[in-house]
């Protein structure tokens, strides 16, 4: 993994995060991918734990930050801006020197803090929760927002949300996927989408697959939705094709179809 991050043999695909309002995409998410010359693909499920103990993660971390923000750059110079979400470690949520790193980051990609947006867990929280909160606090006052991604699964408390300052809910894909057939999931659903509101938080529903889905959570408010409905993880030039194709069709369009 070392050698991948001096080789820049990393890379990151782009999974769109669209609007339920209008069909109109505004933001990413990166997701790591790593081709191993031996080992073949190998998933951020199966990298991630093994480099989350290690002292690995730091460096990974920087890295697909930057990569994440010198495409903001790359898009942006070709007429292109989303702003592009990436997973953070709790781990990181303990370190009160990431915050530094993070500004730094920005600063060396001439890049506005609103670029980025940093994804936790809510296992975040089951660490130190005072410190989490105060390094949570700092990554905000930098301009950064924060989300809350898979949520739903973890042990997050309202107290967390509120005073860590985040900005969004994103509701995990086991919720969506069996939707239509579960009373229970539709009722989790719907309250997350009262809570999130409530809070003054957009809220995204990850594992969109099918138009039901699809209409049903338009119709019920949500503000943005992901999944294999829209598009899978692409690669940076097929999201910018993507894009351009998705947000040049007609409006009456863009709010009905994958």
């Amino acid at each position: 993994l070392p050698s991948a991050i001096e080789q820049d043999a990393l890379e990151l695909n782009y999974q769109p995060k669209v609007s339920l309002r209008t069909g109109t995409c505004d933001s990413v998410e990166g997701l790591l991918r790593w081709n191993h010359p031996i080992h073949g693909f190998i998933s951020p499920g199966e990298l991630i734990p093994l480099i989350e103990p290690t002292e690995m993660l730091r460096p990974l971390t920087d890295w697909t930050i930057g990569r994440a923000l010198a495409q903001h750059r790359s898009w942006a110079r070709q007429g292109v801006h989303v702003r592009i979400a990436v997973n953070l470690s709790a781990r990181l949520l303990q370190d009160q020197g990431f915050p530094g790193r993070l500004a730094g980051l920005l600063a060396a990609h001439g890049a506005l803090p609103d670029a980025l947006e940093l994804e936790i867990t809510e296992s975040a929280m089951l660490l130190d929760a005072s410190r989490a909160l105060a390094v949570g606090r700092k990554i905000r006052e930098l301009g950064v927002p924060l989300s809350v991604d898979d949520y739903g699964t973890g042990h997050s408390s309202l107290a967390y949300l509120r005073d860590l300052s985040v900005s969004t809910l994103k509701l995990d894909r086991t919720f969506v996927e069996d939707m239509e057939s579960s009373a229970g999931n539709r009722s989790i659903v719907e309250s997350t989408l009262a809570l999130a509101h409530a809070l003054q938080l957009e809220v995204v529903a990850e594992g969109i697959e099918t138009q039901w889905q699809f209409d049903y959570l338009r119709d019920l408010g949500y503000d943005y939705g992901q999944g294999y409905y829209f598009a899978p993880a692409l690669d940076a030039q097929s999201f910018l094709q993507w894009i351009n194709d998705r947000n040049t069709l007609p409006r009456d369009l863009q709010s009905q179809v994958a």
